[in-house]
C-alpha cells in the first residue's frame, strides 16, 4: 500500500468514530427527551399514558398476574380502537375510578359482556387473584397487552407514573 493511501486510511478512522459518537449521542439525548416528556405528561394530564406510536407503556406493581406477568415488569400494550379488538383471555389494562382516585388494573378478560343498547363491559381477573368484583367498560380499557414486556424496570416506571 503507497503512502499517501495509508495516510488516507488513518484519517478516515477517526472521522468514522466521531460520527458514531455523535449519532449515538443523538440517539441517546432523543431517547432521553422523548422519555423526560412523556413523564412530563403523565404527571400533568389527567388520563395521558406513556405512548409510544401505537404503542403503551404500562408498570405491573403487584402479583396478580404471575406467572404469566411477574411483579414489577412493564408490559407493552396497543390501544384498542374497536370494542371486538378485545376478546376473552385477552389481558387488558383498565382505569377505575373511586372517590376521584384512579386506580390501573391488569387483568385477563374471562368473560365478554353486550348490553341490550350494545354497551361492552367485561369480567376480568388477575391470573394470580380473584376476581375484581368491578366490570371495566370498554371506555376504560386504556390498553391490550400485546405479549412483550420488560424484567423490573416496571418499578422505575411506576414510581415515574406516581
Amino acid at each position: 500500500m503507497s503512502e499517501k493511501a495509508e495516510k488516507q486510511n488513518k484519517s478516515q478512522k477517526p472521522k468514522a468514530r466521531r460520527i458514531v459518537k455523535i449519532c449515538a449521542v443523538v440517539l441517546a439525548f432523543s431517547i432521553i427527551s422523548l422519555l423526560t416528556v412523556n413523564s412530563l405528561l403523565c404527571m400533568f394530564l389527567d388520563g395521558y399514558y406513556p405512548t409510544f406510536g401505537k404503542y403503551r407503556l404500562f408498570s405491573v406493581v403487584t402479583n396478580s398476574m404471575e406467572p404469566t406477568i411477574p411483579e414489577g415488569s412493564i408490559i407493552v400494550c396497543t390501544v384498542p380502537n374497536r370494542k371486538n379488538d378485545i376478546k376473552e383471555n385477552d389481558i387488558i389494562t383498565f382505569e377505575i375510578k373511586r372517590n376521584g382516585e384512579k386506580t390501573l388494573y391488569t387483568h385477563r378478560v374471562i368473560e365478554i359482556h353486550v348490553s341490550a343498547s350494545g354497551a361492552v363491559s367485561y369480567t376480568t381477573k388477575g391470573d394470580n387473584a380473584p376476581t375484581d368484583g368491578v366490570r371495566p367498560k370498554f371506555g376504560d380499557v386504556v390498553g391490550v397487552y400485546t405479549g412483550d414486556k420488560c424484567g423490573f424496570f416496571g418499578y422505575i416506571l411506576g414510581f415515574l407514573q406516581s
